[in-house]
């Protein structure tokens, strides 16, 4: 994993790649985490670019993305448990 932009507490951006190797905009997808205020809380932005960079075959990419998609969706759900539970302790 590389992080590529980081300014707290607003943004974080990271690349990371499956095999052992430097992340690039090549190799890797590209994963934003962007917290703008909404109201009396706070919304969560997320993204991840970089699969058609990839190079994969048709099939393989909406594959990958769907795999992604399931994964982040528990991931982001999680996130959102915690930060409840902070904002709730006193």
């Amino acid at each position: 994993m590389t992080v590529v932009d980081a300014e707290p507490p607003h943004r974080l951006s990271f690349r990371w790649v499956y095999e052992d190797a430097v992340a690039t905009p090549a190799n890797s997808l590209l994963v934003t985490f962007e917290l703008v205020p909404s109201g009396v809380g706070t919304l969560l932005r997320f993204t991840e670019t970089g699969f058609r960079e990839k190079g994969w075959e048709i099939a393989t990419l909406e594959a990958k993305y769907a795999d992604h998609s399931r994964g982040w969706d528990t991931f982001l759900g999680n996130i959102v448990d915690y930060a409840t539970r902070l904002a709730s302790t006193p």
